[in-house]
C-alpha cells in the first residue's frame, strides 16, 4: 500500500511540472502628465518585429531573449501608444490636426551585466510632421541599474519610459 501511495505521490508531483503557467502581466504607468496648446495626431508607434510582442525581451551575455515568467499587458508598440496617451493627452488617436507624430522604438530591453546588475537601453526615432514639413529627433537611453528583484527592473523601465515621454514632449513644445 506504501508503494502505490508514493508512486501515485511521484505522478502527480511529476505531471505538475508539466502544467504550463501564465507569465505574470506587467504595468508601466506614467508617473507625469504633460500639456500642450495644441493638439498632436498621433499616427503611429513602431518597431521591430521582435520586439513588437507581449513577451518583455531582455539581452544577457550578449544574446538576446524574453523572460519566462513576465510579459507586457499588450504588444510593445500598444504599451508606448497607451503610454503617450496617458501622459500627454494633448496627443490624439484621430487626424483632427496637421501636425502628425510617427514613434519608431529600436530597443526597449535591459542588457544585464549580472543578474541583478545591467544597463537599461531604450532607444527611439520621433518624427513630427506639421504642414508637409519634418521635424526628427533621436532619444537613446542608456542607464546602469542595479536591482534586487523584477518589481526593481520594473521601475528601471518605468523610469526609462518617463525620461522618454519627458524628451518627446520638450521636442514637441519646441516644435510646433
Amino acid at each position: 500500500m506504501k508503494k502505490i501511495f508514493l508512486v501515485v505521490s511521484a505522478l502527480l508531483i511529476s505531471s505538475c511540472a508539466f502544467v504550463k503557467k501564465e507569465k505574470e502581466i506587467e504595468f508601466i504607468k506614467p508617473t507625469k502628465i504633460y500639456t500642450n496648446n495644441s493638439y498632436v495626431y498621433l499616427a503611429g508607434v513602431h518597431s521591430a518585429r521582435y520586439l513588437d510582442t507581449d513577451d518583455m525581451a531582455y539581452i544577457f551575455n550578449r544574446k538576446f531573449s524574453y523572460f519566462a515568467k513576465h510579459k507586457f499587458y499588450c504588444s510593445l508598440n500598444c504599451v508606448f501608444e497607451n503610454y503617450l496617451l496617458e501622459s500627454s493627452p494633448y496627443l490624439v488617436q484621430k487626424p483632427i490636426t496637421n501636425k502628425r507624430l510617427y514613434v519608431y522604438i529600436y530597443d526597449f530591453e535591459p542588457d544585464f551585466k549580472t543578474i541583478h546588475e545591467g544597463k537599461m537601453l531604450l532607444k527611439a526615432k520621433f518624427y513630427l510632421e506639421d504642414k508637409g514639413k519634418y521635424r526628427i529627433k533621436d532619444f537613446d537611453y542608456q542607464k546602469h541599474f542595479h536591482v534586487k528583484n523584477f518589481a526593481g527592473l520594473m521601475k528601471e523601465e518605468n523610469i526609462a519610459m518617463d525620461t522618454l515621454i519627458k524628451a518627446l514632449n520638450e521636442f514637441i513644445r519646441k516644435s510646433v
